[in-house]
């Protein structure tokens, strides 16, 4: 990071500006700026640490290194509502569009399944006709043939 700042030099007879800019190279530390200090009691409790070596050898014969954090794992995860306990990467307006987004999709498959029925109710109601054109056709033969019987 470099902050300028400006001099005013005299140069012979001459007044001139010249920029002065401040870098790592020339750096000098001031108390003006402000420094970060904790002067709260360590939290650290002696003998809790392992060493490399103890990490490696308890690797190395199976037995289980208490490092890390313990996961959690949710039994059966519902995917149709997601937890925003579980996503940090979530907040209300991503929720709230994935609710839309939820409502459309459903909205859509009941358009879709609503059509379907209506296509079964059809073919179902030009089956029942077919049939019954049919039965009236065989009904007329019927006639038809006991008339001709009859002369």
């Amino acid at each position: 990071m470099q902050t300028t700042a400006y001099l005013k030099c005299e140069v012979g007879r001459q007044k001139t500006d010249k920029m002065k800019i401040r870098s790592h190279f020339n750096y000098k530390s001031d108390s003006t700026h402000a420094k970060e200090s904790n002067h709260s009691p360590s939290q650290t409790v002696p003998g809790q640490s392992y060493t490399i070596a103890e990490l490696l050898q308890k690797f190395t014969n199976g037995m289980a290194v208490p490092i890390g954090k313990e996961p959690l794992y949710e039994t059966d995860p519902d995917l149709d509502d997601p937890n925003p306990a579980y996503r940090p990467d979530l907040d209300l307006t991503h929720i709230q569009e994935m609710q839309e987004e939820k409502t459309e999709i459903n909205a859509r498959e009941e358009e879709i399944l609503s059509k379907r029925a209506q296509k079964a109710k059809r073919a179902d109601q030009k089956a029942a006709l077919k049939k019954e054109l049919e039965s009236e056709a065989e009904e007329v033969e019927k006639e038809g043939s006991k008339k001709d019987s009859a002369i």
